[in-house]
């Protein structure tokens, strides 16, 4: 890949080694949608370039990449996260990066009131061989906090970046049922709740000596 003498308001320093600024110029010009996102994303989330150096890039970048800079958010650990983000909001469900769970500790996303994912990399498979160490094994980790998770009645659906890639319309159709079951969720709850107030209602009436009637 040439990284120099491209033109625009990015000038190289060398010929060999760029910054990430250049880096990222590079990578507007010549990749699609997600990478450049996801490039973008992690850049801003460890400190690499600020939101001005992002506007800048993008304002000098080719004309299709005009939506794209919206997309940026800048809180995702990975750039598997970044796409899962993108490819969500491409089928109309919103992705909250990093959401923090009382008792569990941050994690990758929350679609929906109840339901929150996780992006594994190798370093969260199953160890295949020697014992275990619970203190120390990211997939022992892993699985504890799902279960904190789900004593507090919440899941935590965790896809690999193999699924992501190979059978991404899995993924999305377990968030959608996942999404589509939390909203009944709540639903039930709510008329559960104006069921029990009713009937506080009620009470409260007759204790009171005074009638009442649903309304």
């Amino acid at each position: 890949m040439q990284w120099t003498g491209q033109g625009g308001s990015i000038r190289y320093e060398s010929p060999w080694r760029v910054t990430v600024t250049e880096a990222l110029a590079a990578v507007l010009r010549s990749e699609g949608r997600d990478v450049a996102v996801a490039c973008a994303d992690l850049a801003l989330r460890f400190d690499m370039v600020t939101p001005a150096d992002v506007a800048t890039l993008f304002a000098d970048a080719p004309r299709r990449t005009g939506r794209w800079h919206r997309l940026v958010d800048g809180r995702s650990d990975s750039h598997g996260e970044t796409f899962v983000r993108l490819w969500l909001g491409d089928a109309g469900i919103r992705f909250e990066p990093q959401p923090r769970l009382a008792g569990v500790g941050r994690l990758d996303g929350r679609v929906s009131r109840y339901t929150y994912l996780e992006i594994d990399g190798s370093q969260h498979d199953a160890p295949t061989e020697g014992p275990v160490d619970a203190a120390s094994s990211q997939f022992e980790r892993d699985r504890h906090r799902d279960t904190v998770a789900a004593i507090d009645g919440k899941r935590v659906l965790r896809f690999t970046y193999r699924q992501l890639y190979t059978s991404w319309h899995m993924c999305l159709a377990a968030v959608r049922r996942a999404v589509a079951d939390d909203a009944r969720r709540e639903l039930a709850e709510r008329d559960a709740a104006r069921y029990r107030k009713r009937r506080r209602k009620r009470v409260d009436g007759r204790n009171g000596g005074t009638a009442t009637t649903d309304p």
